[in-house]
Order: C-alpha cells, then structure tokens, then sequence
C-alpha cells in the first residue's frame, strides 16, 4: 500500500475502545470493541472503497452474559482464527472452546460504505465538475484539493446552538464520517466559489476547491515529424477522430441507442438530473459498458450514465472490442449462478448454526426449571422464573425463524443448481430454443435490412445461438446412445408404444416426421396431443 492513513497494529489493545487496525498474512482487519467488551465486530477491510466489492464482518454479541468477559476471552486467545473466519464468512466451530452464550453473525459490507484505508485508491479530480456530488467532494478532501475546510454550524438540539462552528482539523476523519453514514448529505457550489457540503439541514460545511488543471507542453515538430504527422493516418488515429453521427451509426449497425433523459424524484428536496440511457440489443456489451462507468445494474432493461454522453467512447470501445459471443455470455452466466447459490449455502449454513445456538440456549435455560414447576408468586425466585421463561420463548422464537431462513436459503440454492443442471440436459429445453430462434432468423431475413438496421449484427448472433444449441443436443444425443438408450425419432418409435413425456406415460398414436400424436391426454382417452421428439425423455417398445 502507498498511502495508509491509519496505523497497523502488532497486537490487539482489549483496553481500546476506538477502532484497531491489524494486519494478518496479507488482508487487513478492523477490530472495534463496544460496550466494554461485551460486543466485538471484526471486518475485513483489504477490499474496503473498491467498486463491486464485499466486505465481511463477523459480529460476536455476549451482552447477556453477566460479570464476565468471554468475548475479551476469545479476542485474547484466537484472534487470528477469528480473522480467518471473518475472511471465510464462516461461523467458529466448537472446538475454539467459546462461551454457548455468545452469539455469532456474519454479513457483508458493501466496500463502497468504507473509506479505503489506501488513500492512493481514490484518484485525484483532473478538472473541476460542473455539478459537485458526493464522490466529488471525497476525492477532493482524500487528495487535499481544497483549503478552508470548516464547520459553519451544527445544531444538536431545539436551541438552534451552534456547537461545532469552527476549522475541521481531521479532514480525512471528515470523509470517513460520510462515506460510513451517506444517510442526508448533499453538496452544492454557491457563488462565492465555496463548495457546501450539509447534513440534512442541522449540519452544514463547506470548502474551495483547488484544482488544478494539467498544463500541456507544446514541442515544435520536427521535419521528419512533421513528415510522418502529414502521410496517412492509421487505424487506431481514424477511431480517435469518431464524429457523433458515425458513432450513431456505429451505434445502431448494433441494435443499440442512447437517449438524454431527466430523472423524477419522489422526494421533494432532491432535483431532477441529467441521465443518458443505453438500451437495445446491449447482451455482450455489460463488460463494456461497465468499463466505462455505467450503472451496475439494468434499470427496466437500461443502463444509465451520470456523468455525461459516452456515445463515442461506447461506439469507440464496440469497434474495437467487438460483443463477446454468445458462449462466452452463457459461460458468464453459468458462473453467477454457481456463485449465488454457492452464497446461498453459505447463509443457510450460518443460519443452520445460529437456530441451533438458539435452541440450546432455550434448552440449557429450561433444564434448570424442573418439569411442571409454576411460577410463584411472592417468592423471591418469581422475577427469576419469569425472566427464564422470557428467555426461553425468545430463543425458541429466533431458533425458529433462523431454523426458516435456513431452509429458504437452502431451497433457493436448490433451485439454482436444480435449473442449471436441467438446461444442460433438457432437450425439450433445447429443442424450445432451437425452434424460436430459427423462428426469430426467419423473421430477421424476412424484413431484411430495411426492417432491422442492425441486421449484420443480429442475424450473427441468432445463427451463434443456435450453433450453440445445437451443440449442446448433439452431445446430449450422442451421451444417451453411449448409455444405449433409445434416441426418439420415426424409426424407433412405432404405434402402440410407451413414451415419457413431461413426466408422464402415454401411448404413441402416430409417428409423424417432427413429432409424436399421443393419446390419452389429460387422462381422457380420445384427446391426442403432438410432442416433438426431444421432449420425449424415455421409450418403452410395445413388442
């Protein structure tokens, strides 16, 4: 790291109520100790201010445990474990000797929410933004673009009382305080050339900015240069020098468009904002425009950019990179799904645990009341009593309800796995997609260029759509006739046969050339249906 703006600590301070920053192998870890000891927070914060990343945290809760310190205890004796877990987004197992008591969870931080602790992450501002936002006045603090920075006044109460009026002497504090806690704050530039920055309406700051623009140095050229500079231009000068009507052009050759929209707040304090949406034909093209600072995600099938027009840049990037296949996309897919499923375990193995803590809790508590025994009242013993019988049901009640959010997440992960594996193997599935995209090519070249302008483009990725499908049942079909099973088609299947369709037996009326006539459907024995031949998934000969 280049520019750290905190200090690494050798070892954990169990006397340190501020947050602690350790390092253990090569992750970063912070380390805060609240309610003098009785919680204890645990994040790892390698990751901390990078785009489209996770931060996990393990939280340890021991407040009901009375005149003791287990969770010091456990801060004391393994902590690098502990850091480990956090990193693993696992709970500790039994053998760390912990307290039963203590209650354990883990979630993750989104990085954004965390000020990095390498300053050399956020970059400087190159020139002065004609609309300040809260990104802007960060890396304008982070970088110490700006003098002045102070507190004009902070009401805490109904007095109206100034309480923080004064200079900020901890400007990167400042911005750690904003990027933690976003909630209300909000930026404008007035007249004067200060740059306001308020929380809500009881906390306003301000600043000014100093940016400084690059100065260019100009050389004169020489002959030889001057030579060079005046002979032919090559590719790469040529897509430099994109206009906006060959970027359109470029644009929509590729099914896709870009339109200057305003937004509509619900709230009333905010103002309407500039907004470019791309939409259209933008699959193989997330990469892309994600390079170059789209939203993460599709916005009613949109991608929308802030920060100004990129129809250059987007066609300048399409040229040059070019869509990724259709494979490549699928393949993409694929691997999201196995890694949303995969954290789908992971949150019901966390909850699994966490009902299980909760019903020993729940059961070590009525083990200590002996069976049938009633309250009595007026004893010394009838707070007691009632206080474990609170206990008692409050932990039942969230063993249960982690004991649900287990089997949700279980059966979530289930299902992803389940459509995955289905689509692999399915040939009624790939015989569905087959079917509509030669119905979607025949459309495409019945229209013609004049019907789509981005004919070339689409008429590609149809025809490698259905390569790709094709492949995927050619090699299911030549799997089952290595397995030696019967491959439907009208030679091997006859009158009077039993085939599996949809889960179900029916008799084969006729055999036609694409598909089967089957009888006894929906359980009445002359209504007939056609299946085609690859949704046929079994054939039981009838001689």
């Amino acid at each position: 790291m280049k520019k750290l703006r905190v200090e690494l600590k050798n070892k954990v301070d169990l006397n340190d109520r501020e947050r602690q920053y350790l390092k253990h192998g090569a992750r970063l870890y912070c380390v805060k100790i609240w309610s003098g000891g009785e919680n204890v927070v645990i994040t790892d914060v390698t990751d901390a201010g990078k785009r489209g990343k996770v931060c996990p945290e393990l939280s340890i809760d021991g407040r009901y445990i009375k005149n003791a310190c287990p969770c010091l205890d456990l801060l004391y004796s393994h902590l690098h474990k502990l850091f480990e877990l956090t990193t693993a987004k696992k709970l500790p197992e039994e053998s760390l000797n912990f307290d039963e008591r203590l209650n354990f969870y883990v979630r993750e931080v989104e990085s954004k929410r965390l000020l990095p602790l390498d300053l050399s992450i956020i970059k400087p501002l190159k020139m002065e933004p004609k609309k300040w936002t809260i990104p802007h006045v960060i890396r304008a603090i982070v970088n110490g673009q700006c003098k002045g920075l102070r507190c004009k006044y902070r009401h805490l109460d109904d007095t109206g009382q100034d309480f923080g009026e004064g200079e900020i002497s901890d400007p990167i504090n400042f911005a750690r305080k904003i990027v933690e806690d976003p909630s209300g704050w909000w930026t404008n530039k007035n007249g004067n050339g200060a740059v306001t920055i308020c929380c809500h309406s009881f906390d306003s700051n301000e600043f000014i900015p100093i940016i400084e623009k690059p100065k260019k140095e100009k050389k004169e050229a020489g002959p030889i240069l001057k030579a060079e500079t005046a002979g032919p231009k090559t590719t790469k000068q040529k897509s430099k020098e994109l206009t906006f009507e060959e970027a359109r052009e470029v644009l929509e050759k590729e099914g896709v468009k870009v339109e200057q929209t305003m937004t509509t707040p619900k709230k009333a304090w905010k103002s309407p904002r500039k907004v470019w949406q791309v939409f259209g034909r933008t699959n193989g093209l997330e990469d892309i425009l994600h390079d170059l600072g789209c939203s993460r995600r599709r916005y009613r099938g949109m991608f929308s950019f802030w920060e100004g027009d990129l129809t250059i840049e987007i066609a300048k990037a399409i040229k040059e990179g070019g869509r990724l296949s259709f494979t490549g996309q699928q393949e993409k897919k694929e691997e999201r799904a196995e890694k949303r499923a995969e954290r789908f375990e992971n949150y019901s193995d966390s909850s699994s645990k966490r009902s299980e803590m909760r019903f020993n809790a729940a059961s070590q508590v009525s083990d200590l009341i002996p069976m049938g025994q009633p309250i009595l009242v007026g004893h010394h013993s009838e707070k007691r009593h009632r206080r474990d019988l609170e206990r008692i049901d409050t932990n039942m009640r969230k063993g249960i309800e982690e004991n649900k959010k287990a089997n949700y997440y279980q059966d979530r992960a289930a299902g992803i796995k389940y459509k995955l594996d289905k689509q692999k193997i399915d040939l009624g599935y790939l015989h569905n997609k087959i079917v509509e995209n030669e119905r979607q090519l025949k459309k495409v070249f019945k229209y013609g260029k004049n019907g789509y302008p981005d004919f070339e483009s689409r008429v590609k990725e149809l025809e490698e759509k259905l390569s790709y499908y094709k492949c995927q049942r050619n090699q299911i079909i030549e799997q089952q006739k290595e397995d030696g099973k019967i491959i439907p088609s009208p030679q091997t299947v006859d009158k009077d046969d039993l085939v599996k369709y949809r889960g179900s037996w029916y008799p084969v009326v006729r055999s036609n050339q694409k598909s089967i006539t089957i009888g006894n459907w929906l359980g009445i024995s002359t209504f007939t249906w056609r299946a085609p031949y690859d949704a046929i998934s079994e054939i039981k000969k009838s001689s």
